[in-house]
């Protein structure tokens, strides 16, 4: 099954005959030629993405986001981190019902639960810094990494390494 999801901007003039080796190749040229076709400084191009069940084709222009996957304080493994302008990195425990072109949105404000009984009588700003989170708001999602360690009970060992642009570029 074929999921495809882009902008109706994407419209060639003529039809567009090719041949590729394999389907990096033909992501690699899709990714160009819609780039150029949109012409927009905050498009990202078309994507590509091998599921198990499906070919996922999307862009961020026809990213939902209003329907965003929520990601938990607790279950971020330490603190999102930018990697490039716009773009932040990420890991959870293993997930996946996250996939490339997914719009998720990173929580805010404090932990709540058992840290917040901890925090309640702690006026360090250190404190305070490690239980709260760097980055909030919505981010579309560019790739997903599983990792895991074979016989090893870490939780830092098992991780699912998420990079997302974030919504104020990413948004066309």
């Amino acid at each position: 099954m074929i999921d495809c999801t882009v902008s109706d901007s994407l419209v060639l003039p003529e039809p567009w005959k090719g041949t590729y080796e394999d389907i990096g190749s033909l992501a690699m040229v899709l990714r160009s030629a819609s780039i150029a076709m949109i012409r927009s400084e905050k498009y990202c191009g078309v994507g590509i993405s091998i599921l198990s069940d499906r070919v996922r084709v999307y862009d961020n222009a026809s990213a939902d986001w209003g329907k965003p996957k929520k990601i938990e304080l607790y279950e971020l493994v330490g603190q999102p981190t930018w990697i490039a302008p716009f773009t932040v990195s990420f890991k959870c425990p293993l997930r996946g019902d996250i996939r490339c072109g997914d719009v998720i949105e990173l929580p805010e404000g404090l932990y709540s639960g058992a840290a917040s009984i901890v925090m309640a009588n702690t006026t360090a700003p250190s404190v305070i810094a490690k239980n709260s989170t760097t980055f909030t708001g919505k981010f579309l999602v560019k790739s997903v990494r599983h990792i895991g360690s074979y016989l090893t009970a870490d939780g830092d060992a098992w991780v699912t390494v998420f990079e997302a642009y974030a919504e104020n570029w990413a948004r066309v």
